[in-house]
């Protein structure tokens, strides 16, 4: 006995099979593109940086799978004080030079006082909140399973 729509059939999900990896993990570059958009906007309302390199390191990770098996993708932000911005960091008076005893402080100066808190932006934080809230990582995924399945015939 022969059935030919379930061969055809099957072939077709085997295509979609081989497809789905790639479709995808290209979903998830597209959907971490619009994160990193979302949270350079929050960083320029709530970082007023007049010299720009903070706004402009603002990045696209690769995508991976994680450890419990999702496919993920992340945004980051390069630049060498972002870290600061992020999470906050302590306002010193006369930090010393870089020079003197292996410390980064110039003998006889000290090592500066310490005059308060500078508390963080959070900017990472708050523009993933929004772009969760806005549902376009889900929006982009159920685009790319529908272009999948109407290519293959499904």
């Amino acid at each position: 006995m022969n059935i030919e729509g379930l061969t055809d059939f099957q072939n077709d999900l085997l295509s979609v099979e081989r497809k789905a990896d790639k479709v995808f993990k290209e979903a998830m570059r597209t959907s971490g593109n619009k994160l990193v958009r979302e949270v350079r906007k929050k960083g320029r309302k709530l970082v007023n940086k007049q010299d720009g390199v903070y706004h402009k390191k603002f990045k696209r990770g690769k995508v991976f799978v994680d450890p419990s098996g999702d496919i993920t993708v992340r945004a980051l932000n390069t630049a060498p004080h972002a870290h600061l911005l992020e999470y906050g960091h302590e306002k010193v008076v006369n930090p010393g030079k870089g020079r003197g005893n292996g410390r980064g402080v110039i003998p006889g100066k000290g090592i500066g006082r310490n005059v308060g808190f500078q508390p963080g932006y959070k900017v990472m934080e708050k523009g993933a909140r929004e772009f969760e809230e806005k549902r376009e990582d889900v929006n982009e995924i159920s685009k790319a399973l529908d272009k999948l399945l109407s290519d293959n015939r499904l």
